[in-house]
């Protein structure tokens, strides 16, 4: 077929602009499916949430299509500014290629002929290229609701949807993540890189994610830029896939584009042990290869008769590694070579780090305040220069029937067990690169990791030791065990902060209390706090202050956090003729009667804009806590410029300095509490000099975005160390 094209739609003008964007869709027998994409980009806001407007074009590239495409397409009405380009079938790399070169816009969106784009799609990739010059887009390919797909596209489907919830958790996109069924380049970005290598039919995006990243280009996902995935394929094409992948994965180790052979070889190693031995006792090229995978194939299809999803998906994933590994041991040349591959040692050929580049993979513990540490991280760690970090939260909750194993029902377990499988599940992953180094938010989830802390340098982050939080144990719900017991945890603590390669605290206070309670020298130990992001938590200039003076209060724990002194003390004031009229709010969950002059804010979430809002209109913040190691929320108040109440409890004293960023009380001291608030309320200058201050010690000490990047420094410090 002679290369051919003609325009449908509204063609554009010879007055008309070109357009801001060019959408590129290779196609090779799917009409139906492909009028279905049009239909969706007929419907697209073409206005950015940040209000700005765009046009763009779409060039359909029929790839020797012979199921009719192009008269389908001569007849097609639509407002669409539409070419269609005919070349004869030389693979989506040709054809996407073709679309760039005859694309009229700097940026190109690339959608397959099955992918679906919401009406806000193209939007989202155009915000997000105006506020990022140099940058790669990726777009979530969504599994379709209510539509009945075949379980190996389902299990392909899961696979994209994992992927989605770690970028979602504040993964990095990395560029062998560059998956072509909705992304998006500057069009000259993509000819520097030298187009796509039309030789190759398989992960021919992947391979180009490696040369854009090579020049210089950042990748970004980018959520609401959704789109649905009606993908179709034979089972034989899904097998086919599998197989061009091994190959693949062997022809790029020659040219060191996106793996080596080591890493065919760690990544074998790193799966569970059933598939290793499953795979080794059917390596290709033997007769039980062939009866074994129709064996596991006929069993995934009797599991989905019967909706067991969980272990069809297990059996698919053992078919798809036979394939994978078939179609490595073809263009390594024979299963001898393929045995060689997977029986050598790996790890010692894997080419150091970088001194600027580094991976943290992230333990973070999902509880308390912790949680808002992990936000935080999410945020700001990907921003740091030559950061690559990789989360892995370990969740709190407790439920199914394991919630009746009384074990279970011990956080200490629950963390070490489900970290353990984070790990473990991440090292599986190809999409991300192995760890540098480990960090491990807080000891709680470390304690079990055993070997992984030889493995692999780590570092245990704490804001309190066990020892500390024993002390304040009472206030938490928190009663130690037997003797017996304690004298357990202590050793199991004890040993791993020393098989730790550093350890970083919250405060001074708690590196004293690893220094005294643990014998750890103070050189092992460094002090980051959490912080918060100061540019989110900053007060507006113009944040205007009228009606009755507010007092804030912010704790999930009414009665722990001291909140029932704070409202004893308010109504001793309120019937102080010398204190101005005050409101009290509070953010809790807990619900009381109503009273006069006392607001509650049930529901905020951390971080909320909501809740930034009732910081930026208080006047002074108060958290009389009885037991505490060093609440965020503090620094939260700091950021805002409050002057601060509290108790001289922990490490609370190295954020409110007593006379200087705020007052300290005794704990459960009513008349000092009293009198610390009199004092703020009946003296404007007194509260405008200790909140300039507490803005002040919180953006030098307590600022989220400087303590990311000294905490990376951490990272590039232990992982230099454990080189040497």
């Amino acid at each position: 077929m002679a290369d051919t094209s003609f325009a449908v739609g509204r063609l554009l003008a010879a007055d008309d602009s070109p357009p801001d964007m060019t959408v590129v869709i290779p196609t090779y027998n799917r009409c139906e499916r492909l009028l279905q994409v049009l239909r969706k980009l007929d419907k697209q806001k073409t206005t950015t949430s940040t209000g700005h407007e765009f046009t763009f074009e779409v060039i359909v590239v029929s790839d020797g299509s012979t199921d009719g495409t192009a008269e389908r397409l001569a007849d097609f009405s639509s407002s669409l500014r539409l070419r269609v380009i005919e070349q004869e079938n030389g693979g989506p790399a040709k054809a996407r290629n073709v679309g760039i070169c005859a694309a009229a816009a700097k940026i190109v969106v690339f959608l397959d002929d099955d992918v679906l784009p919401e009406p806000h799609c193209l939007a989202a990739h155009m915000r997000a290229h105006i506020a990022h010059d140099e940058l790669v887009v990726v777009g979530p390919m969504l599994t379709p609701l209510n539509v009945n797909l075949k379980p190996w596209i389902q299990w392909e489907q899961h696979q994209l949807e994992k992927q989605y919830d770690r970028l979602r958790d504040g993964e990095s996109l990395y560029p062998r993540q560059f998956y072509t069924g909705n992304a998006s380049a500057k069009r000259c970005a993509l000819i520097e890189a030298g187009l796509f290598d039309s030789t190759l039919r398989r992960s021919e995006d992947v391979e180009m994610g490696q040369r854009l990243s090579r020049i210089g280009q950042s990748f970004a996902f980018v959520e609401e830029a959704e789109a649905y995935h009606l993908a179709d394929r034979s089972f034989d094409s899904w097998s086919k896939v599998a197989y061009d992948y091994g190959r693949n994965d062997v022809q790029f180790s020659a040219t060191d584009i996106t793996v080596g052979l080591a890493d065919i070889s760690r990544f074998f190693a790193e799966r569970n042990p059933a598939q290793r031995l499953l795979i080794r006792a059917l390596l290709p090229g033997t007769r039980r290869h062939r009866v074994g995978r129709n064996v596991l194939t006929g069993a995934a299809a009797m599991a989905h008769t019967a909706r067991a999803t969980g272990l069809t998906r297990v059996l698919l994933s053992a078919v798809y590694g036979l394939h994978y590994y078939r179609g490595v041991a073809d263009e390594l040349g024979s299963t001898q070579e393929l045995r060689a591959l997977l029986t050598q040692e790996v790890g010692s050929e894997d080419a150091p780090s970088s001194s600027e580049h580094v991976v943290p993979w992230m333990v973070l513990e999902q509880t308390l305040g912790h949680v808002t540490h992990g936000k935080n991280l999410r945020k700001l760690l990907p921003n740091v220069r030559g950061a690559e970090p990789v989360f892995l939260p370990v969740e709190f909750d407790v439920s199914g029937p394991a919630r009746r194993l009384p074990i279970w029902s011990n956080w200490t377990v629950r963390a070490g067990v489900r970290a353990r499988q984070q790990l473990r599940s991440r090292l599986r992953t190809r999409s991300v690169p192995r760890p540098d180094v480990l960090f491990v938010h807080s000891q709680v989830p470390a304690v079990l990791l055993g070997r992984w802390l030889k493995k692999t340098p780590t570092i245990v982050s704490l804001d309190a030791t066990p020892r500390q939080y024993d002390e304040l144990g009472e206030f938490y719900n928190h009663v130690p065990g037997s003797p017996k017991l304690e004298r357990f945890k202590d050793l199991a603590n004890r040993r791993c902060f020393e098989r730790a390669a550093h350890l970083v605290t919250w405060s001074e206070w708690a590196k004293q209390g690893l220094v005294d309670g643990y014998g750890i020298t103070p050189d092992k130990v460094t002090v980051i706090s959490p912080g918060v992001d100061t540019e989110m938590w900053g007060r507006p200039e113009s944040e205007p202050r009228s009606g009755p003076l507010r007092i804030l209060f912010v704790g999930g724990n009414l009665e722990r956090k001291g909140g029932d002194h704070l409202l004893d003390a308010c109504r001793k004031l309120r019937e102080e003729p010398e204190v101005p009229e005050f409101e009290l709010h509070l953010v809790t969950p807990t619900q009381l009667d109503p009273e006069p002059r006392v607001v509650m804010h049930n529901g905020l979430t951390p971080n909320s804009p909501d809740l930034i809002r009732q910081y930026h209109r208080a006047d002074i913040f108060c958290l009389p806590t009885r037991g505490d190691c060093l609440p965020m929320v503090l620094a939260e108040a700091g950021a805002a410029g409050l002057p601060v109440v509290s108790t001289n409890v922990a490490a609370i004293p190295s954020i409110v300095q007593h006379e200087k960023t705020g007052l300290l009380v005794q704990r459960g001291n009513l008349d000092e509490l009293t009198d610390a608030l009199r004092r703020l309320l009946v003296d404007p200058e007194l509260r405008a000099e200790l909140g300039k201050s507490a803005r002040v010690l919180v953006e030098t000490e307590h600022n989220a975005a400087r303590n990311a990047a000294a905490l990376v420094d951490v990272f590039r410090m232990v992982r230099e160390s454990s080189q040497h």
